[in-house]
């Protein structure tokens, strides 16, 4: 069963995001209504040893647009 909201993604440019590919339904209509693209990403093995993609991920600096 995927959780009804997984939030846990990593923005990498306005208006796009990567997330975990078990992402809900729900949450994909909404991020589409939204006008954000999502990239996604099998990262279950990751998850086993605690935390999600945000956490795991050294901290990203991106050039203003």
């Amino acid at each position: 069963m995927r959780p009804a909201m997984s939030l846990n993604c990593l923005a990498v440019a306005p208006r796009r995001v990567i997330m975990h590919d078990s992402r809900s339904q729900r949450l994909s209509d909404r991020l589409d209504a939204a006008g954000i693209t999502v990239l996604t990403c099998n990262y279950e093995t990751v998850e086993l040893g605690g935390g999600g993609l945000h956490c795991s991920k050294a901290p990203l600096i991106r050039d203003p647009i």
